[in-house]
């Protein structure tokens, strides 16, 4: 096993599975400033932060080797339905997002309604 002295008395077992929760990384304030707004230019100066302070797709040799490919593919989906449409909130948008405690993934407690509006000169 792997002992966590001088913190605790405990020992990893060999083979017992441990899991990061990640979603609290993204809002530790320690690494960025102001985590609960809305702010995608946080993550320009990611290279500048600790390892452990950021690690969606995971580090090291076990790290995602979908990272590169996950990347990718957002950016062509984003510029494609910018390209074609306008997005706009639906009456039925929440206007402050509440998480689902219970899920594994990050989850809204509502649907996150939207509408795409159909650029009329493009075609």
């Amino acid at each position: 096993g792997y002992s966590l002295k001088p913190y605790s008395d405990f020992v990893i077992p060999h083979g017992m599975p441990i899991l990061i929760p990640i979603y609290p990384l993204g809002y530790d304030e320690n690494f960025f400033s102001e985590p609960w707004n809305f702010n995608p230019d946080r993550f320009e100066t990611i290279k500048d932060l600790p390892l452990c302070a950021h690690i969606p797709f995971g580090t090291g040799p076990r790290s995602c080797i979908g990272e590169r490919l996950g990347f990718i593919q957002v950016k062509m989906a984003i510029v494609k339905i910018l390209k074609d449409f306008r997005i706009e909130m639906n009456q039925k948008t929440p206007r402050k997002v509440k998480l689902m405690k219970e899920a594994f993934i990050i989850m809204s407690d509502k649907p996150l309604i939207v509408d795409f509006i159909k650029d009329p000169l493009n075609f």
